[in-house]
């Protein structure tokens, strides 16, 4: 009995990363989401500043590129990858202390989906 080795070809890797991608963004646009309802729910006026607006703007950015990649990669990927970058550059300016972890989380999941929804697409059109 042969071995099954996997991926095979470069059509079986896009699906593996563009299933990444998807679970990825998935989960990260659902706990955004969850974050502001419980913002919402919370009626807390105090929280509402400039800075969670823009938050809110930037999340909601990235969650509509994880949402368009679900059809095209790539015009989803550049979304993505561009609200990523610019949650990044905001989490690194408005956080006090801890500046790598506040990029990481606010961030880092919506470039990693981004790359792979990309790396999707790129080996796509190899194939």
């Amino acid at each position: 009995m042969e071995r099954h080795r996997w991926p095979k070809t470069a059509g079986s890797s896009a699906t593996v990363c563009r299933l990444i991608a998807r679970v990825i963004g998935s989960m990260t646009a659902a706990m955004w989401i969850v974050i502001f309802v419980a913002g919402i729910v919370q009626h807390d006026q105090q929280s509402f500043t400039d800075e969670s607006a823009i938050l809110a703007v930037l999340t909601w950015w990235a969650i509509l590129g994880v949402t368009i990649a679900f059809r095209h990669e790539r015009a989803g990927s550049i979304v993505t990858l561009t609200a990523g970058c610019a949650l990044a550059i905001f989490a690194a300016l408005a956080a006090g202390r801890n500046i790598i972890l506040a990029v990481l989380i606010s961030s880092g999941p919506f470039l990693l989906s981004g790359a792979l929804f990309a790396a999707s697409w790129w080996l796509r059109r190899e194939a």
